[in-house]
């Protein structure tokens, strides 16, 4: 193949893909705007990234949380999770859609209606309250760190002046293990992030759509900052500048308060001058494929 042939190949492909992110970040901004998309919208998106209509429809069309309809009349967007916690009498809901487990299994029955996260009672709606978080081991639970900010960016001052494989090896003799069910060993995936070749980028995995499981939602609501040193530590060891956060579409108000918290964060780095650390927030779309990580990162590019 000429030379020329081969980067135009590869041009294109990387051209198709940013066209691919471009266009699902852009229709989940109308869906999350409007509480739906219409087939007009949809089919100028198709045309403004040069995608098929069939299948910028197969992608809009796939995805739970986003709503296509005919024409733009307004109405309400009621989203009435059937999972085993909420599958109770629902008498005050009405023209409701039901859709997989919400992560709001301790608000039970619990909706979303037009984006807000809702508990319904006998006479009504309110808005859902904060994870609960209890444990019956009490000699087992202590506080692992207070929930401001300063707290940790005073331990990170200390910390990344460290080199990466002096971190990596304590992670790795405290035995530490991912959580996702896998128990994949953090320092050896570090390590291998690491020393590999080419561009890295931290990703943060908070699309959780399990029945009864909120824990990410739990550790978001309850302390966020704990979730952004431990990213900004792995960036460090990794050898990374750039986080992505992937947070299930559901979790409207989760996603505000990480917005809230980065801004506190990296306002404090900056007066500290521990580096610059690039934060990015993607949202999902109501359908759960990213309990791996491959198919994380193919929805994260559209």
């Amino acid at each position: 193949m000429p030379v020329i042939d081969r980067y135009k190949k590869t041009f294109d492909c990387l051209k198709n893909l940013q066209s691919y992110e471009n266009f699902f970040a852009e229709l989940k901004g109308i869906n999350a705007k409007n509480q739906r998309v219409t087939k007009g919208e949809l089919n100028k998106l198709s045309v403004k990234y040069g995608l098929p209509k069939s299948t910028a429809f197969s992608i809009a069309s796939f995805y739970g949380l986003i709503k296509i309809v005919e024409d733009a009349e307004v109405e309400n967007t009621i989203l009435r999770c059937s999972a085993p916690a909420c599958n109770m009498d629902h008498k005050n809901v009405t023209d409701a859609e039901c859709v997989h487990c919400i992560g709001l299994c301790d608000n039970a029955p619990a909706a979303i209606i037009n984006g807000k996260q809702v508990k319904i009672t006998e006479n009504g709606t309110i808005e859902a309250d904060k994870a609960k978080i209890l444990n019956n081991q009490k000699e087992k639970t202590f506080l692992l760190s207070p929930d401001k900010c300063e707290y940790y960016t005073e331990r990170l001052r200390n910390l990344l002046t460290k080199e990466p494989d002096e971190i990596i090896s304590k992670i790795s003799e405290a035995n530490l293990t991912g959580r996702g069910g896998a128990g994949f060993p953090t320092g050896r995936k570090l390590e291998t992030v690491k020393n590999a070749d080419g561009k890295k980028i931290v990703i943060c995995n908070a699309d959780e759509s399990e029945p009864f499981v909120f824990k990410d939602r739990g550790i978001i609501e309850n302390n966020p900052y704990s979730v952004l040193a431990g990213l900004i530590l792995a960036a460090h060891c990794a050898g990374s500048s750039e986080i992505v956060i992937y947070i299930r579409g559901e979790y409207t108000r989760q996603k505000r308060i990480l917005k809230e918290a980065i801004n506190l964060f990296t306002r404090e780095m900056d007066e500290k001058k521990l580096g610059n650390v690039d934060f990015r927030i993607i949202s999902g779309a109501g359908a759960y494929v990213c309990g791996e990580e491959t198919d994380l990162i193919n929805s994260a590019e559209g």
